[in-house]
């Protein structure tokens, strides 16, 4: 019985002495914080624990590798994404062995941002304001070339959203001109730009605005000397075009012919017409045109019905008599005519090359008008 006992006592000191050499939990890490930049990145780290382990990260844009573990010694592989957020960022990584913790933080810095909402500018000759823009997430400033002296910087705000107005000279010049302001952010690390594109002022001259054409004027030539394009309109008139098609070298000062056709005027009235010209700068002018009436004679008879047309010498092959009464027809010295009435009846010969008329065949002559022959 006594043997019995003393085993017993033996047993429980045994396991006495084998509680009290077990280890206690414990993780060690080499490093407990890690700073980046926005860009990804990745890093190596000791974890040391006397028991198994596991990790787990806070944000899924930090990836372990392994993330779990024997006891000892392990080397896990730390991976970090690119941050394309515009804000910091920050993540916990926590090991985890017999109910003992310990922690990795993980900060990384934001994606810098300077933009601006419009990159390119197109203005008039005319002086303007333009108001840039930016949405930053850094501390800028901003640059205009010394050549550039016909912009001016307004005003300026302060970060995040803000806005920038420069002020555009009116382009006196009769060439275009650009040029591009750079916003920098001081860190050096940034950049954007700013195009600006004014068109010159427009020269536009013509060699003459107005003209007089005779009646059988079927030709003339209008010379225009300009820096730009430009249109012009005979789609109004019936007698009267110009089917030219210039080639254009906007910005560069040029001499355009425009050749017009003009039909002959066979009428007993003069004619005009505007022609509509527009420049480049949507300013418009016109050109005006006259042509007179064609030469004819004009006689008023109180003769019988029955008539014989005047002698006109060397007249066209076109040469046309009206006898008054709505009947026309191509002249002819030999040409009679009855009516359906007694007079007076008006005749009204008409010809582009007559140069002498006989009035010999005619009696009862009321009234001659010989203005225009």
């Amino acid at each position: 019985m006594k043997t019995r006992f003393s085993f017993i006592i033996l047993a429980a000191v045994v396991l006495c002495m084998i509680a009290s050499c077990a280890p206690e939990p414990m993780v060690s890490l080499s490093k407990t914080t890690f700073s980046c930049s926005n860009e990804a990145a990745d890093f190596t780290l000791d974890v040391t624990t006397t028991y198994d382990w596991s990790a787990s990260s806070s944000a899924g844009w930090v990836k372990l590798s392994p993330s779990s573990g024997k006891k000892g010694i392990t080397q896990v592989s730390v991976k970090v994404d690119a941050n394309n957020s515009f804000d910091d960022r920050s993540a916990t990584v926590t090991f985890s062995s017999e109910g003992v913790t310990s922690s990795l933080t993980i900060t990384q810095s934001q994606k810098n941002s300077l933009v601006v909402s419009t990159s390119n500018y197109h203005l008039s000759f005319k002086s303007d304001t333009i108001d840039v823009k930016l949405l930053a997430n850094v501390d800028y400033t901003y640059a205009i070339p010394d050549s550039a002296n016909w912009v001016k910087a307004i005003t300026t705000k302060g970060l995040k959203e803000s806005h920038v107005l420069f002020r555009i000279e009116e382009n006196k010049d009769f060439n275009s001109r650009e040029t591009a302001i750079t916003f920098t952010d001081k860190s050096k690390g940034l950049s954007t730009s700013v195009k600006i594109l004014q068109d010159p002022q427009i020269h536009f001259e013509m060699s003459a605005d107005s003209l007089a054409l005779a009646y059988n004027d079927t030709a003339f030539v209008i010379i225009i000397q300009t820096n730009g394009e430009f249109q012009w309109n005979t789609s109004g008139c019936t007698w009267l075009d110009c089917s030219d098609k210039p080639d254009f070298t906007p910005g560069e000062m040029k001499e355009y012919e425009l050749h017009f056709t003009a039909g002959i005027n066979d009428t007993h009235t003069p004619r005009d017409y505007e022609v509509p010209f527009t420049d480049a700068n949507k300013v418009r002018y016109k050109l005006y045109i006259c042509q007179e009436a064609a030469p004819y004679i004009f006689v008023t008879v109180c003769s019988g019905r029955e008539m014989t047309a005047p002698v006109v010498k060397e007249t066209s092959d076109d040469a046309i008599i009206d006898w008054g009464d709505g009947q026309r027809e191509t002249y002819s010295p030999s040409l009679t005519h009855t009516y359906a009435e007694e007079g007076p009846h008006t005749i009204t010969i008409t010809s582009m090359q007559a140069s002498r008329v006989n009035l010999g065949s005619l009696r009862g002559i009321v009234r001659m008008d010989f203005r225009l022959f």
